[in-house]
């Protein structure tokens, strides 16, 4: 799906690819298409995991890259990502892909808000609890978080599901007993 939608050329610049003559110097236009493209796909495909990891991963080089996000929240592609993370709980390449996504995209207060209205506040929370040997996929999960309490309404949805026991456990377990969490904070 990621090669489907995006070409990298030689300059690093984003084409993407169109079949409407019309829209074939646009790269809004050819961004949206696009997007709306891996969006379908993950809605249609839910049970594959390669379609997936290939939504997510677009989503997470079009978050770095530098595509309006808008773009993205219009075309349902929080939804497609917060289901897909809901989906596949245990999958090292979804959880990690996804709160990068989120992350990169919490660089925009708006589309940050937009993300905790959708859902993104408990696929974080739940994927940092779930990856308690993981560290990589905690500390992204973190990440997620610092971008994520940008926005007060996504603060109060992680206190509803226990952010102070985990600021506890990172903060004050690690203290009387070092050699913990302490490595990911």
């Amino acid at each position: 799906p990621v090669a489907e939608t995006i070409q990298i050329d030689e300059n690093k610049k984003k084409k993407f690819i169109v079949e409407d003559a019309e829209d074939a110097n646009d790269l809004a236009a050819g961004q949206k298409r696009g997007v709306l493209r891996v969006v379908a796909s993950m809605k249609k495909f839910t049970h594959d995991l390669v379609v997936q990891e290939g939504g997510i991963e677009t989503f997470m080089l079009l978050a770095r890259k530098g595509i309006n996000p808008r773009v993205i929240v219009e075309a349902e592609g929080i939804e497609a990502l917060v289901a897909s993370m809901t989906a596949y709980p245990k999958n090292y390449r979804i959880q990690w892909r996804g709160l990068s996504t989120i992350t990169d995209l919490c660089s925009i207060v708006a589309i940050c808000s937009e993300l905790g209205k959708r859902g993104a506040v408990n696929v974080v929370m739940n994927a940092y609890e779930r990856f308690n040997d993981n560290k990589d996929v905690r500390q992204q999960a973190i990440w997620a978080m610092a971008g994520l309490a940008k926005v007060g309404h996504c603060l109060e949805r992680m206190e509803d599901v226990n952010l102070k026991i985990l600021l506890y456990k990172l903060i004050v377990i690690p203290i009387k007993s070092p050699g913990t969490e302490i490595d990911i904070v």
